[in-house]
């Protein structure tokens, strides 16, 4: 027999593994047995899930086998079916991307297979996917009546895969590629009044300490949420002095130092940091804890406080709001950028000019009354 019938590699059991089906094939010029492996995708996230699948897959492949089969003669990719692909997509976005970039991925992916699925398109291979395939899942979505965010969001979503497909040598072409995205409206910039800064001064910490120690991170240092859940207490060096952001935390995955005013030294120091240096500093119940939050969590405490005490603006609101007083302070452009860790002086410029199209509160009380 020149081949060996395909088995489940399962790892014991261990969901954390990567379980794959695995068979045998004899190669005539070498007289040896070659090993075909296809793996288990990880969106099935329980046992009985991926036993149930795995048997699918071991019946199709070794049907094929005893049909005469063989995989040595069909290596071509490109009649690899539309579903397999984006399955291989998403598994390979797995490995690169932070977990909530990945649910927001697999949102977009999973949309775009149900409709191959309803459209009977599922087994069709991804070579022959075309512009005119591509235009009517584009229709598709724009019935929905979804935002432009939206539809750009879903629009790279899915080129990128056809990007990845082709960089990996399934196809030649995106399919996707005469596809442009949508003009999005400027979003407002909506800074606190001095009031409000007031009331937050006064009130926010007693209320909640350590949602003031996030606020003034957001005020004064420009960090956004998802990097403030991810501090550890081994970040804060020398007692808080300065911040030491490792790849694994900033928004763009580089190893930053972000510099502390006065006010946040003398805010961290009131925390009690005598934890072990794994520990989150806003963990769960946004204390000193082992265990992470979301983001969302932030934006639960800061809604319960600002319903209390009758502010409407969100928490990021203080980032736009410590941006524009430091440039009306008289701040270069260059220091803004690095606090905003700001990729280029071009971005932070682009960022600063949307600030000068509402005039300072300062201008306004320098108008002479009539």
């Amino acid at each position: 027999m020149n081949f060996k019938l395909a088995k489940l590699y399962d790892a014991d059991g261990n969901l954390a593994a990567r379980w794959f089906v695995f068979y045998y094939f004899k190669n005539p010029v070498t007289g040896k047995y070659q090993r075909f492996v296809e793996y288990i995708s990880q969106k099935y996230q329980t046992r009985q899930q991926r036993y149930d699948h795995a048997r699918e897959v071991r019946k199709e492949i070794n049907n094929k086998l005893n049909q005469g089969w063989n995989p040595l003669l069909q290596n071509d990719k490109s009649s690899t079916s539309m579903i397999k692909c984006l399955d291989y997509y998403l598994e390979a976005k797995d490995r690169e991307i932070r977990r909530r970039t990945y649910i927001s991925y697999c949102s977009y992916i999973n949309d775009f297979k149900e409709w191959l699925l309803r459209q009977n398109y599922d087994k069709m291979s991804v070579e022959s996917f075309n512009y005119n395939n591509a235009q009517e899942y584009i229709d598709h979505i724009n019935k929905k009546k979804i935002s432009n965010r939206t539809f750009n969001n879903t629009l790279q979503a899915i080129k990128g895969c056809f990007n990845f497909l082709i960089l990996k040598e399934y196809i030649t072409i995106n399919p996707f590629f005469k596809q442009k995205k949508l003009k999005l409206e400027e979003t407002e910039i909506i800074a606190f009044t001095s009031d409000e800064l007031k009331t937050i001064t006064e009130h926010l910490p007693g209320h909640d300490y350590n949602l003031y120690v996030i606020a003034l991170l957001v005020f004064n240092c420009f960090m956004r949420p998802q990097e403030i859940v991810r501090l550890r207490v081994r970040h804060l060096k020398k007692g808080g002095e300065y911040l030491q952001i490792p790849g694994d935390v900033s928004k763009n995955k580089k190893n930053e130092v972000i510099q502390l005013t006065p006010s946040v030294k003398d805010a961290i120091k009131k925390l009690d940091l005598n934890f072990p240096g794994e520990y989150f500093v806003f963990g769960y119940k946004m204390k000193r804890n082992k265990r992470e939050i979301a983001p969302t969590r932030i934006t639960d405490a800061w809604n319960v406080f600002a319903k209390k005490f009758g502010i409407e603006k969100n928490i990021y609101a203080l980032k736009h709001t410590g941006n524009g007083m430091a440039l009306e302070n008289g701040a270069n452009t260059r220091d803004l950028q690095l606090q905003n860790r700001h990729s280029s002086l071009e971005q932070t410029q682009k960022y600063l000019d949307r600030f000068s199209k509402i005039p300072s509160e300062r201008f306004i009380k320098t108008i002479p009354k009539l």
